[in-house]
């Protein structure tokens, strides 16, 4: 489910107009010793640098944020009052967010198995799944309506001067939930003073969990969160990338070989990856069920 609704129903359009991705790519970052980012009226300089990611997979821990994952798909009775099928114990939901607008949702609760706070994206719902291409938000959020020529934004709701770009679709999509989510998120450390924090979102609800978890750390609300996706596109530019793989340091991409989704982006010759890497599925599956391979990670389904 996700974003792999898009490529399904539209493949054909996308072929079409394949020409069109080659557009030329954002201009590059700023050049020196050290990134200048202002956030909350502060100035701060951060070193320029490759930064060694410090995430690693870890079965348990990885598993259960994906059950949270499949969660947040639930009807929203079900999963206000964390009654839904796949609603893990030891879970104390705290708030969730949404945005009508682009239909996303976000959550924030105190995992007790974890001792984190974790904070959940949402990726497209199930009522879209089947949603043919004329779905006008599905296009505002992830082609901005097809407007080529418009495709990269500066992800000016986090910081100011942030080096580099994102994909303007997934920005305009999280910069809808910031404050809200942001707010959320420090009523939930409040209440669980030292927990971890995490941060995780499956499909385009990743993309979202990134720019949150940059977002936390430039303001200083968590001095080390941790983001942990599944099923994730390619967002943002190399200039981008390095400044986020320097500031949240554990951050943690899993995807499936055969999935289709974390490729996607990809057409866009600028956009990378965030996080490190995890290859979750490396066999060549005998039932090639593509939807399959990108609802469900490490055992867990996000389907009911």
């Amino acid at each position: 489910m996700g974003f792999f609704s898009f490529i399904s129903s539209s493949f054909t359009a996308i072929t079409a107009l394949s020409s069109l991705f080659t557009h030329s790519p954002p201009p590059s970052g700023p050049t020196g010793s050290q990134w200048n980012v202002t956030a909350n009226g502060t100035a701060i300089r951060i070193k320029r640098g490759t930064c060694k990611l410090t995430s690693s997979h870890d079965l348990t821990r990885d598993r259960r944020l994906f059950r949270h994952n499949s969660a947040i798909y639930s009807e929203d009775e079900a999963l206000d009052n964390w009654t839904c099928a796949i609603c893990s114990s030891g879970f104390q939901l705290h708030s969730v967010v949404y945005s009508l607008k682009y239909n996303t949702k976000a959550m924030v609760g105190f995992d007790s198995v974890l001792n984190a706070t974790v904070l959940v994206f949402r990726g497209t719902s199930e009522n879209e799944v089947h949603v043919n291409a004329s779905n006008k938000n599905w296009f505002k959020v992830n082609l901005n309506g097809l407007n080529f020529d418009n495709m990269t934004c500066k992800p000016s709701a986090l910081g100011k001067k942030l080096p580099g770009y994102v994909y303007c679709g997934f920005y305009k999509a999280y910069a809808r939930l910031h404050k809200r989510v942001l707010k959320a998120v420090n009523q939930s450390l409040a209440l669980n003073p030292g927990s971890d924090l995490i941060v995780t979102g499956h499909s385009m609800g990743g993309t979202l969990a990134a720019l949150a978890s940059l977002a936390v750390r430039i303001k200083k609300i968590h001095k080390r969160p941790m983001m942990v996706t599944y099923g994730t596109p390619a967002m943002a530019d190399r200039s981008f990338t390095s400044f986020f793989n320097c500031q949240v340091k554990r951050a943690l991409r899993i995807y499936n070989r055969w999935d289709p989704v974390p490729y996607s982006m990809e057409l866009l010759s600028w956009t990378t990856h965030l996080g490190k890497g995890f290859l979750a599925n490396p066999a060549v599956p005998w039932d090639l069920n593509v939807l399959d391979l990108h609802s469900e990670y490490l055992g867990v389904s996000t389907w009911p």
